[in-house]
């Protein structure tokens, strides 16, 4: 003790020659503590800065790859638009062009092709024989000519080369977003250059892709036309703008047609940036997509490693050991609290906690998306100060649904038709529910709320259901159009009237049969139709289901071998949608046999299913298309050029077999025909 006392006197009173003392006994406390802080930082500063190698390399890899996609896209986009040009082209040269076919062949392409808006057929002098406007409120109006298109960049083109033109973009007052112009030369028999077919093509669903592609990223794709003319642009004010980038450095890369990828360059609002370019293969434009610099990332890097040593210093100072474990429990704490902020935040839809005082103490990234409020915005603070739901018919506040989570203890759903006020004054349909949170005691300590964008799904419902209603409203147009051509084909009397009259009247059966099948096709995906099962007459219904084709059978020479089989013999099904599925199989049977051939229908039955074959000789279906026959919309590749139809007729015959438990195949050989068998339960719920 007395040592002690005599240790500290001389540590204390004699300064200047005891520092060296108070220094090594510092240091032999210290320095251990103050090495494996040193060591740590230095192992930190090695790790983040090898990660953030890394994750820029990523970042670089990630963008090339994207820019090399979207230029791939942009000219496959535009390679497709230009092959539906020019299989037009080649029917407008394949035959001359009457009036009623320049219509017919525009109207199919524009039709056929949503990304068109109009379409145009040319003479060899530029001039515009037909233009088709299918934005035009009258017939009129879609449907006009005289227009001088020679002084247009693609005629030049085409009359110099030879060869399809593909335009730069297109930008007006009236079009705020860039299109372009497609246009395909034909020639007559003897190799002249006799016209041209052109379309007008909307960019619009490249804008869409681009700025889907990178997700929630914060890059910037961009994409120009050979004049430097912006084509789409994360920011849409340049489109709007139709700004030129040409003088940017990125633009005058892939504008050279090069590839790679740029560390820094000044952009066109003056910012720096770094950006992977990739030209756009046959057309001459470019993409790139545009980063934050590496030295602002290198700066947020340094600004994190300077605050951790501060950290680290106070630590160091106030209490080694102490300082030391309550680290070791803050590192834990933090890496539970990374893992559990990164499970929310990959969770599409929005979630946010609030206490039983509405404080907010729960917010993950799509709660942030959604709202426009970020986390550090809004946690602690009143719910209803940042949040706000309202009912879409009365504008209300709807928060019915949280407070009864909240008192009741059970979850409840929001309320239909509610609306997301966001920070931005967007209105956002909205749906999901709120559920409440419980301590150890059962008692209810808060809520939680999940709720999702549900603007696609409305917009997916009012499209269907304005489908459907506008095929509805086709039907008595058609009808009306049907009797009259009927009753001027009963009156007339000369031969070519009457010839003229018929084949109006094939197109507007043609019609009328697409009208209906449109509408079947909405009443399917809108899941609409039921089934009343009860017994039916086989022959019966074969017998219903051939009286719908046998016009069109009669008019090919085609003819009907039914099957032979008991009157009595019946099944459990709906007879209607029974008939209608072997209509189909029939039509579709007519339609591409031989004229002068036979469609033969054979029947097999049991005590427990039912198997009935239609069998053509007919062109048969391709081995390489065979999966794709039931698609929507699908149509082989060796179906002749003036054969009608949309390619439903197939699907909704395999939707309605599905229906009454049902399975539907085929078996095709092309050029020798196909036979597709349908086999039922013979008893409704029986499995086959």
């Amino acid at each position: 003790m007395t040592q002690g006392k005599n240790l500290l006197d001389m540590l204390y009173r004699r300064r200047g020659k005891a520092l060296a003392l108070k220094i090594f006994v510092f240091l032999v406390i210290l320095l251990p503590v103050a090495t494996v802080t040193i060591f740590s930082f230095g192992r930190l500063w090695q790790e983040l800065a090898a990660r953030e190698k890394v994750r820029r390399q990523t970042v670089i890899d990630r963008d090339n790859q994207f820019a090399s996609a979207l230029a791939q896209a942009v000219s496959i986009y535009v390679d497709s638009a230009r092959a539906a040009v020019e299989v037009a082209a080649n029917e407008a040269a394949s035959r001359p062009l009457t009036p009623e076919g320049m219509r017919s062949l525009l109207t199919n392409m524009v039709e056929k092709t949503p990304a068109f808006f109009a379409a145009s057929v040319g003479d060899a002098q530029g001039k515009a024989v037909l233009v088709f406007d299918p934005s035009a409120k009258t017939e009129k109006e879609r449907y006009v000519g005289g227009f001088d298109l020679s002084g247009r960049a693609y005629y030049k083109q085409i009359v110099a080369t030879r060869r399809p033109a593909v335009s730069d973009a297109i930008t007006s007052l009236v079009n705020i977003q860039p299109t372009i112009a497609i246009a395909v030369p034909f020639f007559d028999a003897d190799g002249r250059f006799s016209g041209f077919v052109a379309a007008g093509v909307s960019l619009e669903p490249l804008y869409q892709l681009a700025l889907r592609g990178l997700g929630s990223e914060p890059a910037s794709p961009t994409v120009i036309d050979r004049q430097g003319q912006v084509i789409v642009s994360a920011d849409q004010k340049l489109v709007d703008a139709h700004a030129r980038l040409s003088d940017v450095e990125p633009a005058k890369r892939v504008l050279r047609g090069e590839q790679g990828f740029l560390e820094a360059y000044v952009d066109a609002d003056g910012e720096k940036r770094s950006a992977a370019y990739a030209p756009v293969p046959g057309l001459g434009w470019g993409v790139w997509i545009a980063q934050e610099p590496p030295t602002a990332e290198t700066a947020f890097r340094d600004r994190q490693l300077r605050l951790i040593a501060i950290v680290y210093l106070a630590i160091f100072l106030a209490n080694v050991a102490m300082a030391w474990l309550i680290w070791r429990l803050i590192s834990e704490i933090y890496s539970m609290h990374q893992k559990e902020s990164t499970f929310l935040d990959s969770i599409g839809d929005g979630v946010i906690a609030i206490d039983r005082y509405w404080n907010i103490t729960l917010w993950n990234a799509s709660a942030a998306r959604l709202t426009g409020w970020s986390k550090d915005e809004v946690l602690g603070k009143q719910f209803r100060d940042r949040i706000r739901f309202i009912r879409e018919r009365d504008r209300k506040e709807n928060l019915a649904f949280i407070e009864e989570a909240m008192l009741f203890g059970e979850a409840k759903e929001m309320a239909n038709n509610t609306l997301l006020l966001a920070r931005d004054g967007r209105e956002i349909p909205i749906g999901d529910s709120a559920a409440p949170i419980f301590d150890a005691g059962g008692r209810v300590t808060g809520v939680i709320i999940v709720f999702r964008d549900v603007s696609k799904d409305k917009e997916a419902h009012i499209m269907r259901t304005d489908f459907a209603y506008a095929s509805h409203q086709f039907r008595t147009p058609i009808n009306k159009a049907l009797w009259n051509l009927e009753l001027a084909l009963e009156s007339s009397k000369t031969p070519e009237v009457r010839e003229a009259i018929r084949n109006a009247h094939r197109s507007i059966r043609d019609t009328h049969k697409l009208t209906e099948r449109l509408i079947e096709v909405s009443q399917v995906d809108q899941k609409m139709i039921v089934p009343k099962f009860k017994p039916a007459k086989i022959m019966e219904s074969i017998r219903l289901a051939a009286e719908r084709v046998i016009s069109i059978a009669a008019e090919r020479d085609i003819k009907l071998r039914l099957p032979e089989l008991d009157e009595n013999e019946t099944i459990d099904t709906d007879s209607r949608l029974f008939s209608l599925a072997l209509a189909e199989l029939l039509d579709n049977a007519v339609q591409y046999s031989r004229e002068g051939g036979e469609v033969r229908i054979e029947t097999t039955a049991s005590r427990t299913e039912l198997v009935i074959a239609v069998s053509d000789l007919g062109i048969g279906i391709p081995t390489e298309q065979q999966a794709l026959i039931f698609t929507k919309f699908f149509r082989g590749q060796n179906v002749p050029v003036d054969m009608v139809g949309a390619g439903l007729g197939l699907f909704i015959a395999r939707e309605y077999v599905r229906l009454l438990g049902g399975k539907l195949w085929f078996v095709s050989s092309k050029n020798e025909g196909t036979t597709f068998s349908i086999k039922l339960p013979r008893i409704k719920g029986m499995s086959l």
